[in-house]
């Protein structure tokens, strides 16, 4: 029981880790498109 225990709270982290990396990276992605963006307006 005990091993079964551990295993579904190692599902349940590594589904949580996952979902906030994808958050981080779509953060991140948006991030770097206003960077993107002030740096194509201040060359215009």
């Amino acid at each position: 029981q005990e091993t079964i225990n551990a295993d579904k709270l190692l599902e349940e982290v590594q589904k949580r880790l996952s979902a906030k990396a994808r958050e981080g990276l779509k953060i991140q992605a948006t991030i770097e498109n206003r960077v993107i963006d002030t740096s194509e307006s201040k060359e215009e």
